[in-house]
């Protein structure tokens, strides 16, 4: 006997299933443990959880996934842009942020993670980023701001539920 057939009776327990062949295949496609999940978001909303919540649920977040996806890299990508725009490899210690030298910045930001370029944002003077960013924003709250964006940005990537995040 299978996983999907051994917790079938936990779902069939708590699921109004309509198509039980087709339920075992989203189990099987999907993972038992998120769509266990998805039951979770969804039951303290709903009297009775059906399988057709289940999938709507999983589309939607899937959904949200790829659009939150979309505005993500292309924020990554400017903030990018605004350190190889205005300054130079020479302006930052790479060996501190354990990053390989390259010809220029940006070569070298194209093989930085999320939380490398934080930290990179992080040695800049408030009047620094005030001027690449063209907004006045105390430093430390702009520092939080891109972690949570990073934060979210991982969750996205890492196919995590956001309705649960």
């Amino acid at each position: 006997m299978n996983q999907i057939d051994k917790n079938f009776k936990w779902f069939e327990e708590r699921i109004y299933i309509q198509d039980e062949q087709n339920f075992k295949t989203y189990l099987k496609l999907k993972g038992i443990e998120r769509i266990k999940k998805a039951y979770f978001i969804l039951e303290p909303h709903l009297k009775k959880v059906t399988d057709k919540d289940i999938s709507d649920v999983y589309k939607y977040d899937l959904r949200l996934r790829r659009n939150i996806y979309y505005y993500i890299t292309m924020f990554e990508v400017y903030l990018r842009a605004q350190l190889s725009n205005n300054f130079t490899k020479d302006d930052f210690d790479l060996n501190k942020y354990d990053l390989a030298s390259g010809e220029s910045l940006f070569e070298i930001l194209e093989e930085s993670t999320f939380g490398k370029l934080i930290g990179m944002y992080e040695d800049l003077t408030t009047s620094q980023i005030d001027i690449i960013m063209s907004f006045d924003m105390d430093k430390s709250l702009f520092i939080r701001r891109l972690v949570a964006v990073k934060d979210l940005r991982n969750a996205v990537f890492h196919h995590n539920f956001l309705l649960d995040f």
